[in-house]
């Protein structure tokens, strides 16, 4: 799925970075959003945050200004304006 042709992928730099804390159903949560080349991304760490690295927010992995390789699927529970994101790519 990842690779196929038909699956969305967009590259550039990182801006409108937002991050943002609510209280969910089994404590706080945090939320991070931001776009890349008009692509709006949301992810929170309050399902996977415990079992996936990249859902510990607050670790400034990801920023303004940085340069990004993302695949994603359109939607997001964060909001229908929003992309989830299925893989980041960050160059060296």
């Amino acid at each position: 799925m990842l690779n196929a042709p038909t699956t969305p992928k967009v590259e550039g730099v990182i801006s409108n970075f937002d991050r943002t804390f609510r209280n969910a159903r089994y404590g706080g949560e945090t939320i991070e959003k931001f776009s890349v080349d008009s692509i709006q991304f949301a992810y929170g760490d309050a399902a996977l945050g415990k079992f996936n690295s990249f859902t510990q927010t607050n670790n400034n992995v990801v920023f303004n200004g940085q340069k990004v390789r993302i695949t994603y699927k359109t939607g997001s529970p964060y909001g229908n304006e929003y992309n989830s994101i299925l893989r980041i790519e960050i160059p060296k």
